[in-house]
């Protein structure tokens, strides 16, 4: 870790395999490397918890990241077929949920910045599902496109209710998620006012 302020090394974390992916927010660090992810406490370099996902050669991964989240939230693929492994944070304590989202293995995935929302995507890549961070429940779908694709990225709007999504085909979609929104409202889930 470098601190480009003070010009000088933080601390090393070594591993045992590759670093497929590295995600940061103000207070925590995640690691993701091809079957499991690491989370840190940013400050003290601590490691807060090890994760198992299922073989995760993209490193697919999500993390909300307001500077106050509602949820401090990290999503990942579970180990069981087209589930996603939702981590809510509470200071150094996470309280696990797995949605079963698709039925073939998770191809993207994203949080919203709040980390009230999980948008993902199967390998197909024909559809966009969007659930609840708290309980999981499914409140939204988006065709993509009829076509299989490689989506080759998901992500939620900073303030707006629009998710974007790009793939091989050479196309980004821009989708309204207001319905989503009004369904969190309806259950004010996390916050949701």
């Amino acid at each position: 870790m470098w601190d480009d302020h003070e010009k000088k090394s933080k601390t090393e974390i070594a591993f045992n395999s590759n670093i497929k992916r590295i995600l940061l927010r103000e207070d925590l660090l995640v690691v993701v490397l091809e079957e499991k992810l690491f989370v840190f406490n940013f400050d003290t370099y601590k490691l807060i918890e090890q994760v198992e996902t299922i073989k995760n050669p993209m490193g697919l991964c999500g993390i909300s990241t307001a500077l106050r989240p509602i949820s401090k939230t990290i999503c990942a693929p579970h180990p069981q077929k087209g589930s996603i492994r939702v981590l809510n944070y509470v200071v150094d304590k996470s309280i696990e949920n797995v949605i079963q989202a698709h039925d073939s293995d998770i191809g993207a995935l994203t949080v919203n910045p709040m980390g009230t929302l999980i948008a993902s995507a199967s390998t197909k890549g024909t559809v966009i599902r969007i659930f609840s961070a708290e309980g999981g429940e499914h409140l939204q779908e988006l065709r993509r496109g009829s076509n299989k694709a490689v989506i080759t990225e998901l992500i939620f709007h900073p303030t707006l209710y629009l998710i974007a999504c790009s793939s091989n085909k050479t196309s980004i979609h821009l989708f309204e998620i207001k319905k989503s929104v009004k369904k969190c409202i309806e259950n004010k889930e996390y916050g949701f006012t």
